[in-house]
């Protein structure tokens, strides 16, 4: 059984309604990448957007208690999403399918270089 102090737990207020969170497998020991599904409800907007999580010390704020969730890249849905998968497979993109209410299924390339998002493509197939 783990003590009390074993575990840590962190909030992140988004600014948007968040549907679904999935890790992105890492490239290297340092990579910490997520990536989001997002839904904004004032103007009925989807995206998946990718962020990444540094555990290490903040450079600018010392005193900074919590590791550091950054975004990186954002691709816009053109519905909401009602499902999103990213593959465990260590590769050099990462894939990630997701599909939507409006009954298409994307499929995201992502391409992490440095710890960047780089580019990603998208690939859509309009299920019947």
């Amino acid at each position: 059984m783990a003590g009390s102090g074993d575990l840590q737990l962190y909030r992140y207020p988004q600014s948007k309604s968040v549907d679904a969170v999935r890790w992105l497998h890492p490239l290297s020991a340092f990579d910490r990448f997520i990536a989001t599904a997002l839904y904004d409800t004032d103007d009925a907007s989807s995206s998946v957007d990718i962020h990444s999580l540094n555990l290490n010390s903040d450079p600018e704020n010392p005193n900074r208690s919590k590791p550091l969730l950054r975004p990186r890249s954002s691709w816009p849905s053109p519905s909401r999403i009602s499902s999103l998968r990213t593959s465990e497979i260590p590769q050099k993109h990462v894939v990630a399918a997701l599909s939507t209410f409006a009954g298409y299924v994307h499929f995201l390339f992502i391409y992490i270089y440095y710890k960047n998002v780089i580019s990603k493509t998208n690939l859509h197939f309009n299920i019947i």
